[in-house]
C-alpha cells in the first residue's frame, strides 16, 4: 500500500463518497482509496474567495450531461489526486461532482505554498460529465457536509 494524504483521501474524499455515493461510486473510488490505490481530494477554494456553499464554479445541464466550468485554487494533494470532488453552483443549489484528472477539459497546475505536498490550481473548461458523476443530490447537502469535514480535519491538524 502506497502512502497517501490521509485527510484528503480518506477523511474528506472516501468519507464523502461512502456517505453520499451510489454503490457504483463507492466501488469505483472509495474502495480503491481505502486500500491505498487511489488519491482523492476536494477542490473547495476559489480565486474570488467564494465559499464552498456558494461557489463561482458552475455546473449546467447540457442535454443528458453536466458541463462544469470554473477555477479552484490551493487544492490539497491536487497534483497526485486521480479524483477530485468539485462543488459547483447548479440550478437548484450547490452540487458536488466526481471529476477525474484525466477528464477532457481538466487541467491542474502546481501552486507554491508554505506547507503541504502537491497543491494545485484546478481549471475546469466545459468539462462534460454524466449523471453518474454527481455525488448525492444537487441541493447543497453534500457540499455542506464536505466543507464541514474538511474544516474539522484541517483544524485537527493545527
Amino acid at each position: 500500500m502506497a502512502p497517501l494524504p490521509y485527510l484528503e483521501t480518506i477523511v474528506v474524499g472516501a468519507g464523502t463518497i461512502a456517505r453520499f455515493g451510489s454503490a457504483d461510486q463507492v466501488t469505483r473510488w472509495a474502495v480503491p482509496a481505502a486500500t491505498g490505490r487511489l488519491v482523492i481530494t476536494a477542490a473547495l477554494a476559489e480565486p474570488d474567495g467564494a465559499g464552498q456553499r456558494a461557489p463561482s464554479a458552475r455546473a449546467e445541464r447540457a442535454g443528458r450531461a453536466w458541463r462544469l466550468s470554473g477555477t479552484k485554487t490551493t487544492v490539497p494533494a491536487g497534483l497526485p489526486a486521480a479524483l477530485i470532488l468539485v462543488p459547483a453552483a447548479a440550478e437548484h443549489g450547490t452540487a458536488v461532482f466526481c471529476v477525474e484528472r484525466a477528464d477532457p477539459g481538466v487541467t491542474a497546475e502546481p501552486q507554491q505554498l508554505t506547507d503541504g505536498a502537491g497543491p494545485a490550481q484546478l481549471d475546469l473548461c466545459e468539462v462534460e460529465l454524466s449523471d453518474d458523476r454527481l455525488l448525492g443530490a444537487a441541493d447543497g447537502t453534500v457540499a455542506g457536509w464536505l466543507a464541514a469535514r474538511a474544516t474539522v480535519g484541517i483544524c485537527a491538524l493545527a
